[in-house]
C-alpha cells in the first residue's frame, strides 16, 4: 500500500518536518512517497501560509502539475503532514478518488480554516484529522470545524535521545525554542530572578533567540548579575543538544496561549524525558499530553512565581528521580497508530 505524504521538508528543520520524516521512517505496512515545498520552485515557502482564496487555487494547480508529472504511482492514502498542504490533499483526494488525512499540529489547524474558505472545506472533508494532543483537538472542535478528529500523541527517537548514566546532573536549566510570545521565554527569565542568587549554575537558551527586545535583554543582564551564567546557542547538532539534555536538572518550555496561537504539543518535553530529565510546561496547552505524571510538572500560564518554586523544588531534591524511559512513546508507536487508522479508513472508503 502506498501513502503520499505532503510535508514542508525532507530534512528535519522544525516540528512539522520532524514529525513527517519520523512517520515516514517508521512505517511498516505502507510505502511512502513524499512531496514537499522544495518540489515547487515557483511558489517559495512564504506563500504557503496565505489565506488569500484568490491565490490558493493557483499555488495548488502548480503543485498538482508537479505531482502528476513526477509521481506515477497512484497512492492508496493521501496524508497532509503540514496544515498548509490541506487544500492540496483535498484536491488530490478528489482527483485520485482516494481518502485523505491531516496531521493537526496546533495553531494553523484552527487559523487557516478560520480565514480561508478553501482550508475550511479541506478540513471538513478530511476522512480523519490526527491531532497531536487533546488540547489541539479541543481547539479544532471549538473552531467550528466539522470533522472527525482522533488524538495521536507524538513520539521520540529513543535511540538518539537517551540518558547518559555517567553524566552528573547539575543545577542547570534548558530552554529550547525562540522568543515568540507563545514560547513563554519572558516568564522563564522572570522565574529565574525569583530563584535565590547563585542557585542556578547555568541557563541554556537554545534556538533562534533574538536580542532586539529590550525587556528580554534587561532580564538576561539581571540574571547574570545574580551569578547565573547564560549561554545562548543556535544551530546545535542533535548530539550537542542531547548532551545538554542529559546534564541539566530541568527542561522548561512555559507555553502561553496568545491571540490565535497555542502550543499544540511540545516535543522537546519528550526529548528531555527520554534523556532522563524532568520537564516543566504549562496547563491549558498541548503540554498536558506531552508531560506525563512522574516526568515533570505542569504550572498555570503566565505564573512565573509558580515556575520559580518548581525550579527550587527540583534543585533541592536529595536524589534525582530515575525516569521510566520504557514508558515514553517512540516514533514506532506513533507510526503504528497511523497505519492502523489508514488501514481502517482504506477498508471503509467508498
Amino acid at each position: 500500500m502506498i501513502v503520499l505524504i505532503l510535508t514542508n521538508s525532507l530534512r528535519e528543520q522544525n516540528g512539522w518536518s520532524v514529525v513527517s520524516n519520523n512517520l515516514n521512517k517508521n512505517l511498516k505496512k505502507f510505502n511512502a512517497t513524499c512531496y514537499c515545498y522544495d518540489h515547487n520552485k515557483i511558489f517559495p515557502q512564504r506563500f504557503r501560509l496565505t489565506t488569500l482564496d484568490i491565490l490558493i487555487p493557483l499555488i495548488n494547480l502548480v503543485d498538482l502539475f508537479i505531482i502528476f508529472t513526477n509521481f506515477k504511482k497512484k497512492p492508496d492514502i493521501i496524508h497532509c503532514g503540514v496544515e498548509t498542504f490541506a487544500v492540496l490533499a483535498w484536491f488530490l483526494s478528489i482527483l485520485y478518488k482516494k481518502p485523505f488525512t491531516i496531521t493537526a499540529h496546533g495553531t494553523y489547524s484552527c487559523f487557516l480554516p478560520k480565514f480561508s474558505w478553501f482550508y475550511k472545506k479541506a478540513f471538513n472533508n478530511a476522512n480523519k484529522i490526527f491531532a497531536v494532543s487533546n488540547f489541539t483537538k479541543y481547539k479544532i472542535i471549538n473552531s467550528n470545524i466539522k470533522c472527525n478528529v482522533k488524538v495521536i500523541n507524538l513520539g521520540v527517537n529513543k535511540k538518539v535521545f537517551q540518558p547518559n548514566h555517567q553524566t552528573s546532573k547539575e543545577n542547570n536549566i534548558l530552554f529550547v525554542g525562540n522568543n515568540k510570545r507563545r514560547k513563554g521565554l519572558i516568564y522563564l527569565l522572570k522565574a529565574c530572578l525569583e530563584v535565590p542568587p547563585f542557585l542556578i549554575n547555568e541557563l541554556f537558551l537554545v534556538g533562534n533567540i533574538s536580542l532586539k527586545d529590550p525587556l528580554l535583554v534587561n532580564l538576561i543582564n539581571e540574571i547574570r548579575t545574580n551569578g547565573t551564567k547564560i549561554r545562548i546557542l543556535n544551530n546545535l547538532s542533535t548530539k550537542e543538544l542531547v548532551e545538554i539534555y542529559q546534564k541539566v536538572k530541568v527542561n522548561i518550555l512555559p507555553s502561553q496561549n496568545f491571540a490565535e496561537y497555542f502550543e499544540g504539543f511540545g516535543l522537546i518535553h519528550l526529548e528531555a524525558n527520554a534523556c532522563g530529565t524532568l520537564s516543566i510546561g504549562c496547563l491549558n496547552s498541548g503540554n498536558e499530553d506531552a508531560i506525563k505524571e512522574g516526568f515533570g510538572f505542569l504550572i498555570p500560564q503566565k505564573n512565573h512565581k509558580a515556575l520559580s518554586q518548581k525550579i527550587i523544588e527540583i534543585f533541592n531534591l536529595k536524589s534525582y528521580p530515575k525516569l521510566k524511559i520504557k514508558d515514553i512513546r517512540s516514533w514506532k508507536d506513533f507510526a503504528k497508530e497511523y497505519e492502523k487508522e489508514w488501514v481502517s479508513i482504506k477498508k471503509n472508503y467508498s
